[in-house]
Formats: structure tokens, C-alpha cells, sequence
């Protein structure tokens, strides 16, 4: 009895001691080291202006630091100082978050639509609010440092995520996942930097819940621009790449779109263009498409290709006929995908286009006549469909239903 006694006490109390155990790990002071590695992010010109924007150094500190001299001595220098005004963890995470929003570009991002508002009205978003609220509901599961900051008319998020780690023998080793967050207020969607798997499903349901929703899906779609995620996300359902209305200012960032500019070939004396017309056709098909402004920046679009296969295209005799001969190997192998008792074999085919901007391309490709236009709804439609990865397949068909026969 005495046994089973002790081992139950064991095996409740342990996460406990667990928790306990994570919890004390973690210090308000910042550590040196990860402050020296935040501050070593910056170029050497944005140090100085990054400091006097984040408001814990005073000025005779930052301009000791611009006195420093070289890159090195200027980071060693913020480090001596941050540790003389004793800045906390938190002020460490918020200068991290100014080097993430000036450098966006560097990492990968999501959008997660909202959905099922709990009230009819959107809730007002305090940042503060948002993160003690954080801190209260990740802080009973993982060892979560929460900072936010109002940046460009967006809340930024920051966390820090660990969790004890079982390494040799008996000792624990703590892990830290940091994953950034934004939220535009009186919008829909949250744009978020990858999410381990072990914490995704707890961190979203507690960023949706705390924004006023009952869930969220992530859409398919990912980039590097985040004002460009913003401005497809919040114009979704809208026509093409025309998907800004009245002055094509974006509300979200205060940026306004880049009108196109026209570029105009210098023809020589008395030489015309003998496709002019057809010339001026295509620019009229293009501008009516994607409109006269530059399209969204998505570095990639992934098509995913699962259709029934339809046959070859060309019967041995043609192929016998032309320069296809070389066909005639593949022939069993399709005859045999094609033929199937259970229907033919689903073609299976992964296109993906990469590049800086790829809508942008896309355009110039049917500009400069190396793509036929109009172009394909699956490549006009990005925007407005607010998705860069598809999955093309066969529409489901439905039998026709049979006539019943006319009465006698």
C-alpha cells in the first residue's frame, strides 16, 4: 500500500517540480552573450539611430558608443552600458523586435485567417493587455517570455518559448524557440514566423482567443514581404491584381503602390514597329488583368498538379510520321496507366515558379511576348485568391440525372 502511495505521489508531483524547475531557470537580467548577439545584427550605421529609438540608454551613453570605433568595440560598448542601467530581459526582446521589423525581409512568413468573431464589433487591441494575457496562459505550459511593441500601426510579438529537455544522465537542458507575431489592428489575419510543431497548436489557440475569435486556419500563403502579405491578405476576394481600391494606399502600412513606370524604346528615324497593333493589343490585356500599378512581391507559387491522365496526344502512326519516335518506349507504360480496370492512373506534376517577384514576372513575361495573353486564371488569380500554393485537380462530376419517361 505504502508503494502505490509514493508512486502516485511521484507521478503527480513531478511536472509540478518540472515547472518549478523550468520557471526558476529563467532570469529578468538578459544574458550578455544573447545581448551582444542582438545588437551585432544591426549595421554599424543603424546601431546609434535602433538605440535612440529604443529609449533605455541616454544620450551621453549612445554617444559614447558612437565614439567606440569599430563594429566590436561599439557592441561591447551598448553591453557595458545596458548592464550599468541594468535592462531587463524584456527591453532586450523589444530591441529585438526593431531589428526583425527593419530587416523583415529576412524571415519566412504565414498568414492565419481568423475566424468566428466572439463579438460582433472588433475588440480593441492593447498591447500591454495582449501581453500579460500571453504571459498568464503560455506561462502554464512552456517558460514563455512575452514582449510586444506598436510598430507602424501593427502590434509586433514577441516569444520566447522553452521547454526542458532530457539530456545525459540527469540533467536538463533548456531550449528556446523565438517566434515573432503581428497583428494589424481591426483586421482578420496575424502574419507569424514559423511555429514548432510543439508549440503551434497552444500558441495559436491562445493568439486567437485573446484577439476575440473562436479559431483560425492558416492560409496557404508565404513570403518574405510582409507589407505585401498584409496588402494580398486584407484585399482578398477582390479582382485580379487590381486589388486596392480609390488612391492604392495601403491601410495597413500607410506605403503607397508603386504606379509602373512605362518604359519607351527610342526607335530610329523612320523605322516603325510592324507588331504595333498586335503590340498595344497585349498591353491592353495586361493592364486590364494586373491593372496599372506593380503587383505584390511573393517570392514563389507552387501548382500542384493531380488529374486523371488522358491519353497520349499522338497515335503510333503520327509519331512514326514526325521526329516523336522516341515516344514509342512510353507507350506501354502509358497504355497500361491509361487502361486501368479501376479508372486511369491520377497524373501526378509539381510546377513551381521562384524568383523576386514572381506576379511581377509573370506580367513581363506576356509584356515582352514570351507568354501568350491573355494568361491563365490559375496565374491571375493569386491575389485574389490570397494563396501562392494550389493543388489543380479534376471537378467532380456529378451524373446527370435521368429523365423520367413521359406518361402514356
Amino acid at each position: 500500500m505504502r508503494c502505490g502511495l509514493r508512486h502516485h505521489f511521484l507521478c503527480t508531483q513531478r511536472p509540478r517540480a518540472y515547472f518549478n524547475l523550468i520557471q526558476l531557470s529563467t532570469s529578468k537580467m538578459p544574458d550578455k552573450n544573447s545581448l551582444e548577439r542582438i545588437v551585432s545584427r544591426f549595421k554599424t550605421t543603424e546601431i546609434c539611430p535602433a538605440l535612440e529609438r529604443w529609449g533605455h540608454l541616454t544620450q551621453d551613453d549612445i554617444n559614447e558608443v558612437k565614439t567606440a570605433g569599430t563594429k566590436q568595440q561599439m557592441i561591447l560598448e551598448v553591453c557595458d552600458r545596458c548592464v550599468e542601467r541594468e535592462v531587463d530581459e524584456e527591453a532586450t526582446a523589444e530591441l529585438d523586435i526593431m531589428y526583425v521589423h527593419l530587416h523583415s525581409k529576412t524571415k519566412t512568413w504565414s498568414v492565419y485567417e481568423l475566424i468566428d468573431p466572439k463579438e460582433e464589433k472588433p475588440i480593441s487591441v492593447n498591447p500591454a493587455v495582449i501581453q500579460w494575457k500571453l504571459d498568464k496562459k503560455l506561462g502554464q505550459h512552456f517558460d514563455a517570455v512575452v514582449c510586444t511593441k506598436v510598430l507602424d500601426k501593427a502590434v509586433w510579438i514577441r516569444l520566447s518559448l522553452g521547454h526542458g529537455v532530457m539530456g545525459r544522465g540527469s540533467q536538463i537542458r533548456f531550449t528556446n524557440d523565438v517566434v515573432y507575431i503581428v497583428h494589424y489592428p481591426r483586421t482578420s489575419f496575424f502574419i507569424a514566423t514559423p511555429i514548432k510543431a510543439s508549440f503551434k497548436n497552444r500558441v495559436t489557440e491562445t493568439i486567437v482567443s485573446i484577439l476575440g475569435y473562436f479559431s483560425s486556419k492558416e492560409m496557404q500563403l508565404k513570403g518574405h514581404c510582409l507589407s505585401s502579405l498584409a496588402d494580398i491578405a486584407l484585399n482578398k476576394n477582390s479582382q485580379g491584381g487590381k486589388n486596392l481600391p480609390g488612391d492604392h494606399t495601403n491601410p495597413l502600412t500607410s506605403s503607397r503602390r508603386q504606379k509602373r513606370k512605362e518604359k519607351d524604346e527610342e526607335l530610329g528615324e523612320g523605322v516603325t514597329r510592324e507588331d504595333d497593333p498586335k503590340r498595344q493589343r497585349r498591353m491592353g490585356v495586361l493592364e486590364n488583368t494586373f491593372g496599372p500599378y506593380v503587383q505584390p512581391t511573393l517570392e514563389k507559387i507552387e501548382f500542384k498538379l493531380e488529374t486523371q491522365f488522358r491519353g497520349f496526344g499522338l497515335t503510333r502512326e503520327q509519331s512514326r510520321s514526325g521526329n516523336v519516335s522516341r515516344l514509342e518506349r512510353f507507350f506501354p507504360v502509358l497504355e497500361r496507366a491509361y487502361n486501368r480496370k479501376d479508372g486511369p492512373e491520377v497524373f501526378r506534376c509539381h510546377v513551381k515558379f521562384e524568383g523576386k517577384s514572381v506576379l511581377e514576372g509573370l506580367r513581363n513575361l506576356g509584356d515582352r511576348g514570351l507568354a501568350s495573353v491573355p494568361l491563365p486564371k490559375h496565374l491571375t488569380c493569386v491575389p485574389s485568391r490570397a494563396k501562392n500554393y494550389f493543388i489543380l485537380g479534376d471537378k467532380a462530376r456529378h451524373p446527370r440525372p435521368q429523365r423520367s419517361p413521359a406518361p402514356p
